[in-house]
């Protein structure tokens, strides 16, 4: 009857007697929690991600498979990178900005920019848009397809090059593929530069 009403099994209502007549209590029995298996490595971890800040998590597994002999899948790896405050970022900026007259020009350029008026600046600045920009995977039950209708056409790029003024937007392109140099050249020539001819120019990158 009380296993029919709190939908349990008869053995489990043998058990919970038992134990009420052994200890005076059926609460269930709380096991310790166990560390997380990456502890046992979690400073060799720390340091090989110091030492190498963007190895991939299969480089990070061969490696703890050959200097420790630990086997372990890619999702512990990733767990133990969370719980160790290893979060996924990385930014890449010119490594031109190391070299001698580069660092000088840029020193230069950050004492000046408080001296330049602002209706005389100029920001250069690109972006671009995919006609592909889809999602490519999906889930759905096994023995399924996931079938998902996007516009028929080239999947290209388009890029879009302007410049911003304290006095609206100026000179705007749009082209078909990326920008090369001989592309910027022109529009600077045939567009910007009547448009900005006594500007000061801040380009993004």
């Amino acid at each position: 009857m009380v296993a029919v009403r709190f939908k349990v099994s008869e053995s489990w209502v043998r058990c919970a007697k038992q134990q009420r007549r052994e200890t005076g209590q059926v609460a269930p029995q709380t096991a310790a929690p166990r560390a997380p298996q990456w502890k046992a490595w979690a400073d060799w971890l720390k340091a090989k991600v110091d030492a190498r800040p963007d190895a991939y998590l299969r480089e990070l597994q061969a490696e703890l498979k050959a200097e420790r002999n630990e086997e372990v899948c890619l999702a512990t790896i990733c767990s133990a990178c969370r719980a160790l405050g290893l979060t996924r970022k990385k930014t890449l900026i010119a490594s031109e900005q190391e070299r001698p007259d580069v660092a000088a020009e840029r020193e230069k350029w950050r004492r000046e920019q408080s001296n330049i008026p602002p209706q005389k600046a100029v920001f250069i600045d690109e972006t671009w848009a995919k006609t592909c920009m889809t999602r490519t995977y999906g889930r759905s039950p096994i023995g399924t397809r996931l079938i998902e209708k996007v516009p028929s056409g080239r999947w290209e790029t388009t890029t879009f090059l302007g410049a911003l003024r304290a006095d609206g937007f100026i000179a705007p392109l749009t082209v078909d593929g990326a920008i090369n140099g001989e592309l910027f050249l022109g529009w600077g020539q045939a567009a910007l530069g009547p448009c900005a001819a006594t500007g000061r120019y801040c380009r993004d990158g």
